[in-house]
């Protein structure tokens, strides 16, 4: 991410992303079984955990790399946006615009309006102070009601 290069050893999550098995549903829906397909296809130096997640893409056919579908480099902020547009247009999203950074909205918005203390929603996006996650969300419609309704005089 562009704020935490590494360089800072300090400069590290209160709480490491995970990614949990869903075992109703489609397989292809389950972020860990989708994990496990991308992880075979990284190359082996790729799957340690310190390694880049984005990696670029292997255009080459050659029957050595078969197995390999990415290289050992990273992909720009500019493909990543150009590859969430066309995941969304594939998915049949809405034309509105979509970014990577569209994805961690709407984890802050869906943990806001499901209360979520602050403090963890900060523990899990990574931020480093509430003004800052709170940039992301906005209270629903849904809490404004319930506060007024147990705040009322």
């Amino acid at each position: 991410m562009k704020t935490r290069t590494g360089a800072e050893p300090r400069n590290v999550r209160a709480v490491k992303p995970k990614a949990f098995a869903e075992p109703k549903g489609p397989p292809e829906r389950d972020p860990v079984a989708v994990y496990k397909i991308y992880s075979h296809k990284r190359p082996d130096a790729m799957n340690k955990p310190d390694a880049q997640y984005y990696l670029g893409t292997k255009y080459t056919k050659s029957p050595s790399s078969n197995k390999l579908w990415f290289k050992s480099s990273t992909i720009d902020q500019n493909k990543l946006n150009n590859l969430m547009k066309t995941m969304a247009e594939k998915g049949g999203l809405s034309s509105k615009r979509l970014t990577n950074h569209s994805a961690r909205k709407r984890m802050i918005q869906k943990l806001n309006d499901s209360d979520i203390p602050p403090s963890h929603i900060m523990q899990l996006s990574g931020h480093r102070n509430v003004q800052s996650s709170n940039n992301y969300s906005h209270v629903s419609q849904q809490q404004q009601k319930k506060t007024c309704q147990e705040y009322s005089v």
